[in-house]
């Protein structure tokens, strides 16, 4: 995959990538993790990206997403039981994850950073353990779809669904979170590309502009 073959030291800790690729793309008029771009499937670039972290990569798909052609060690799909956006994937990727933490991202992500994750990871290693997740925060908002979760909290966001929720966000309120400031994310990620997502086709063609960036 090669784009990350220069951030290939341990983490510190062991966790799970899940890429969330079930999304309708409604904006996008295509299914976006299969979208093409620079010669590559949308979600392969996530995958290819985080590579180097040495991490299990996990997919959450649609049912009708077969992902055979997607560089992920593990495809799962969305449980039929739950619906209800991005929350749903959050909540069946962190399930199916074999580690005590995974860093769950959408598959229309294609620059994240690497370094961002191995902080996050770093910043969970030394929070204590009524800490549920670890939220880098962008422009004053914490990043709940580039963020990091305790597998354990699985069961509190599943009853979350179930009452109706459907905001990653809004679900982890009554949970510790912990967050990595702006300062740090600026200073692992200046130009926030780890959140730059695809939702129109527009915004591939934006981000052509920012590829270089993203090495």
């Amino acid at each position: 995959m090669g784009e990350s073959s220069a951030n290939a030291e341990a983490l510190p800790l062991l966790c799970t990538v899940v890429i969330l690729a079930g999304g309708i793309s409604s904006r996008f008029g295509a299914d976006k993790a299969n979208a093409v771009w620079r010669g590559r499937k949308l979600i392969n670039h996530v995958a290819a990206r985080l590579e180097g972290l040495r991490c299990e990569t996990l997919a959450v798909a649609r049912a009708d997403q077969k992902g055979g052609d997607w560089r992920v060690d593990r495809l799962v799909h969305d449980d039929p039981a739950l619906s209800g956006g991005p929350l749903c994937g959050v909540v069946r990727g962190l399930e199916e994850c074999r580690t005590d933490w995974a860093f769950v991202i959408a598959c229309d992500a294609p620059l994240v950073r690497p370094e961002l994750v191995r902080e996050l990871c770093r910043r969970a290693s030394e929070a204590d353990a009524a800490c549920a997740a670890v939220l880098p925060i962008w422009e004053g908002v914490a990043q709940p779809l580039a963020g990091l979760y305790r597998v354990s909290i699985a069961p509190r966001l599943r009853a979350a669904l179930a009452a109706g929720e459907r905001s990653p966000a809004r679900a982890l309120r009554d949970l510790s979170v912990c967050h990595l400031p702006e300062p740090a994310c600026r200073a692992l990620d200046p130009r926030g590309l780890s959140f730059v997502n695809v939702n129109t086709p527009a915004d591939l063609d934006a981000a052509d502009s920012l590829f270089q960036c993203a090495d």
